[in-house]
């Protein structure tokens, strides 16, 4: 069957975050972009579990699975959801592409976390840095990770593994996950906000402008393998506290809570080797970020 003129992109978890914000900004680069979803009631959204149709599957340039059950607290609260909704549902698309012929396989691109890496002292480099996930969120999607390349050694699939840091300036509606939109808000409104840990947790914080660049990159370049998508730059939540502060001109509540052992301070998300592939750099810094995310916030 003949494809259309435009690229077609299928975008899987289109009602949450990242899913969303693509369906939102990939039509941008001429192409025809639909989004799926496991509730598709509305908003013209399709049903993922169609995608493990190969006549579904067929005439799709790229497919983005960006789709996940749970966020790290609950996958915590809830450990088998990865293995009894997202492997098999992936293990289906997965296979739905290996039964078409070559020239008909989509480009399949995995929004993993470099959550995997854990407790990574030494920095996070996809080739030195050997993955050791220390909450359930990242063991599964070290699992999904491991599932995705073993089709792609056995079949010949073309397949990009992108592990993701923290990605931030996404708001749907009124719910906005994350540390930041918790900040803002409570430097704005002078409310007490719950701190994990001694403040001195450092994480890579990458702006969605930037992750949306670099996964238009993949599209336009149609590599394989598996990267880091980070700003290459981790930022302690203390640190973070005092852009928050700066750019409110207020000081900020706080109430030190002791942290979760799954949520780990990792101090360097390398991203040399997709930088290198895709001709890509992160423009966004972290305060200049949160400027721009009270901003969209209406804040």
């Amino acid at each position: 069957m003949a494809r259309e003129n435009l690229r077609r992109i299928a975008i899987t978890g289109a009602r949450g975050r990242i899913g969303s914000a693509l369906c939102r900004r990939l039509p941008s680069i001429s192409a025809v972009v639909e989004g799926y979803s496991i509730q598709p009631d509305s908003d013209n959204l399709l049903a993922t579990r169609s995608l493990v149709d190969p006549r579904v599957v067929q005439n799709i340039d790229t497919l983005i699975h960006a789709g996940w059950s749970t966020m790290p607290l609950g996958a915590e609260q809830n450990p088998p959801s990865v293995w009894l909704d997202d492997l098999p549902l992936l293990a289906g698309i997965l296979d739905a592409i290996r039964s078409l012929r070559p020239e008909e396989r989509p480009l399949f691109v995995f929004l993993s976390s470099a959550s995997v890496y854990g407790r990574n002292q030494e920095g996070c480099d996809e080739k030195e840095a050997s993955p050791k996930p220390e909450s359930w969120y990242a063991f599964g999607k070290l699992s999904a990770e491991g599932m995705i390349e073993e089709f792609a050694r056995r079949f010949d699939l073309k397949c990009v593994i992108l592990r993701l840091s923290n990605v931030y300036g996404i708001s749907n509606g009124s719910f906005s996950q994350g540390v930041m939109p918790r900040l803002l808000e409570g430097a704005i409104k002078g409310e007490e906000v719950e701190i994990w840990g001694d403040g001195r947790t450092a994480k890579d914080y990458l702006h969605i402008d930037d992750a949306l660049s670099a996964i238009s990159k993949v599209i336009e370049y149609g590599a394989s393998g598996v990267y880091n998508l980070s700003y290459g730059r981790s930022c302690s939540l203390d640190d973070l506290i005092s852009h928050v502060e700066e750019i409110v001109g207020k000081p900020l509540r706080r109430k030190y809570c002791p942290a979760y052992s799954w949520d780990v301070s990792q101090p360097l998300i390398a991203n040399r080797r997709f930088s290198a592939a895709f001709n890509w750099r992160p423009d966004v810094s972290v305060r200049d970020g949160l400027i721009k995310f009270k901003s969209d916030l209406g804040w």
